[in-house]
């Protein structure tokens, strides 16, 4: 639809600033609204010589997006005022010298922007004509769209591209106009939706703009992110005031075409159109082997929401605010649990230092002590994990279950291959020819399984085989104790310490006190019952005869 005018040609879009701009004398937080005369001031469109939609010349086209949601001096939001009216800007390029320290809930790109951060390990690179350095296309990537932002943010998508035509930078993602081409949808002029209801992007069609205008295109019509929306953009986040987005607890099987119909309206299924493959997070057996993303959370002790880690919620229905609790077994986690939209002083956009002590464990509470680095040289969980497998360009299907590394930069032995299970000894240990089980490659001080095959055997193995069937490495040496060795834990004082009964090292000592089969130390110690069931240490008497009180 288009009317022509004085020469002018107005698409529907600016029609519709002309007729909703900014309103006289008020300050606008979410969508921009106003009267007609507020839009020919120094705001953003203009009567003459203007761009698309009249928009003034230095916010037409899609670097409009970045000129306009930039400063030099605010980090998070900024005025933009003619003194009668003023619009609140969401800053996402901030344009200081130094490395910005607040930010919005999407990050900032300073990061990725040459002559600033200049690294685009951080972020995504959306400035025309900077290219990624690293990066030839979205990693991830399945859908065979070639010439689109599947490929690259920083160039404008080809004519012959017809739904995504001129698209480029913010406008990859956002979609300012509801324009899918040859599909004859009409332009939306989502910048001037009403997004007045608590929970956008609802509806389908939807008339709101969607989540941050997050909407699908070609194959997923009508279709966008729901969320809630902070009026702060999260400039000042806390457990009550914070961003609520839409999860679908999809398909995350090794075949996963997730994003395709976009998951149910959830920010996850928005990521996975570009990044697909990366939410193939199970292999064809069930076990993980990437991180899951809009996968239901166990109870892991994360109850309380925190802005820093964001869930998603299946059912945004009816709700009239952001909510302070977080629900295992209910709420998911996402692809923004993790990663900021925009760019992160971290690799890969992440919300934290990675290589920090407790970075994961606002929700892996159960696995690692208080202090990290206490008992292990391995400080940070990517010492051993990588959250998507072994990366660009394939995040093949060949990938270590738990999400362990298929390398490991080992303290004295270099970068070792890990195979994990490890198909030997045991699931961490191979105690064979190439010696990668994810714990022996760095052992070189260890009495048993060193790297280069010597240490010799477990005293509760033989031959290759544990002497109970049921244990494992990390029966005796637990995730949440670091896999500490006994000289930190209680089985010092009873197999080594000289204060204690110096037990043998074999299953024998082992059965002085817990009962045959049942030796999982570090998930259910099973302790003798005078011949009944196995029971816990609150309920055993078998510490009774030496510690009788």
């Amino acid at each position: 639809m288009k009317v022509e005018a004085v020469g002018l040609k107005i698409g529907f879009v600016g029609l519709l600033a002309i007729l909703l701009c900014f309103t006289c004398g008020s300050t606008a937080w979410a969508k921009v609204t106003g009267t007609p005369d507020a839009c020919s001031f120094d705001l953003c469109h203009t009567m003459h010589g203007g761009g698309d939609n009249l928009l003034k010349l230095e916010y037409s086209g899609n670097q409009g997006c970045i000129n306009c949601h930039s400063s030099d001096t605010s980090s998070t939001t900024y005025n933009l005022t003619d003194g009668v009216n003023t619009v609140i800007v969401p800053v996402v390029y901030y344009k200081g010298g130094t490395a910005p320290t607040d930010y919005l809930a999407g990050g900032n790109f300073w990061w990725v922007k040459e002559g600033k951060g200049g690294d685009d390990t951080k972020g995504h690179n959306t400035f025309l004509g900077e290219g990624d350095d690293y990066l030839s296309e979205a990693p991830g990537r399945l859908w065979p769209c070639s010439g689109a932002c599947h490929d690259d943010l920083s160039i404008e998508a080809p004519e012959w591209r017809i739904s995504f035509a001129g698209r480029q930078g913010c406008t990859g993602c956002h979609m300012l106009s509801k324009d899918y081409g040859e599909q004859l949808i009409p332009v939306a002029g989502y910048h001037h939706a009403d997004d007045s209801e608590t929970v956008v992007g609802s509806e389908a069609p939807d008339t709101d703009g969607y989540y941050r205008y997050l909407q699908a295109h070609v194959l997923a019509t009508d279709r966008g992110v729901t969320g809630i929306e902070a009026p702060d953009w999260e400039a000042n986040p806390n457990s009550g005031s914070h961003n609520e987005y839409k999860g679908h607890a999809g398909l995350n099987g090794p075949d996963s075409n997730y994003g395709l119909f976009l998951g149910e309206s959830s920010m996850t299924g928005y990521c996975v159109g570009c990044h697909a493959t990366i939410h193939r997070e199970k292999d064809a057996s069930g076990n993980w082997v990437r991180h899951p993303s809009d996968a239901v959370l166990p109870d892991s002790g994360y109850t309380i929401f925190n802005p820093l880690v964001p869930v998603a919620r299946p059912d945004l229905t009816d709700w009239t605010g952001p909510s302070s609790t977080v629900t295992p077994g209910i709420d998911l986690a996402m692809c923004l649990s993790c990663h900021r939209a925009h760019g992160s002083p971290y690799p890969k956009m992440l919300r934290w230092d990675p290589t920090a002590a407790g970075s994961c464990a606002i929700c892996h509470t159960a696995k690692v002590a208080e202090t990290e680095g206490q008992y292990h040289v391995a400080e940070g969980c990517n010492v051993c994990h990588a959250a998507h497998g072994d990366g660009p360009p394939d995040f093949g299907p060949n990938e270590n279950e738990s999400l362990v590394a298929k390398v490991i930069t080992t303290p004295n032995s270099g970068d070792k291959n890990v195979t994990f299970p490890s198909g030997g000894a045991s699931d961490y240990v191979s105690g064979g020819p190439g010696y990668d089980g994810i714990c022996e490659v760095c052992h070189t001080q260890t009495n048993y399984y060193k790297n280069d095959g010597s240490g010799g055997e477990h005293p509760l193995y033989t031959a290759g085989e544990p002497v109970d069937p049921g244990w494992e490495c990390t029966s005796c040496h637990s995730h949440t104790n670091e896999f500490s060795d006994a000289a930190n834990q209680i089985h010092a004082t009873h197999f080594v310490s000289d204060q204690g009964p110096l037990f043998p090292q074999n299953e024998t000592g082992c059965y002085n006190c817990h009962a045959d089969g049942s030796v999982q130390c570090a998930d259910s110690a099973l302790f003798k019952n005078d011949g009944g069931p196995p029971q816990n240490l609150s309920d055993t008497a078998v510490c009774d005869s030496c510690h009788s009180i």
